[in-house]
């Protein structure tokens, strides 16, 4: 029984989104990714006016990108850019998690980040 619903028990998305303008001044571009497989990861761009270093977030296997607007701000406090994305069934990205699936949103996201912002 739990190894037919280990998916379940690893993976826990969250599709509710906190309303980011209430929680933190922070400001932010969103991006929908479209990976090799042909799913749209949803992210986002933190940019730090004056940044020491970059973060690519990876939010963990619960909730999603507007779960971890507390550690986002720490980073931005700290002189930090982030860009953190939702993986594939969380937030507002399509699909359905996997391990698979894991490995590319990291990659898309990997890539979007060096190709696309320059970072």
């Amino acid at each position: 029984m739990i190894y037919l619903n280990q998916t379940n028990l690893v993976y826990v998305p969250s599709k509710t989104y906190i309303d980011v303008s209430r929680s933190f001044n922070l400001n932010y571009e969103e991006y929908q990714l479209l990976t090799n497989d042909g799913e749209k990861i949803n992210s986002w761009w933190i940019p730090h006016s004056n940044p020491r270093a970059t973060v690519l977030f990876f939010h963990g296997n619960g909730g999603n990108i507007s779960t971890r607007l507390e550690t986002i701000n720490i980073f931005h406090q700290l002189g930090l850019s982030v860009f953190i994305i939702d993986y594939r069934g969380y937030g507002n990205s399509t699909g359905s998690p996997s391990e698979e699936g894991t490995y590319i949103d990291a990659e898309t996201a990997w890539l979007h980040l060096t190709n696309k912002l320059n970072i």
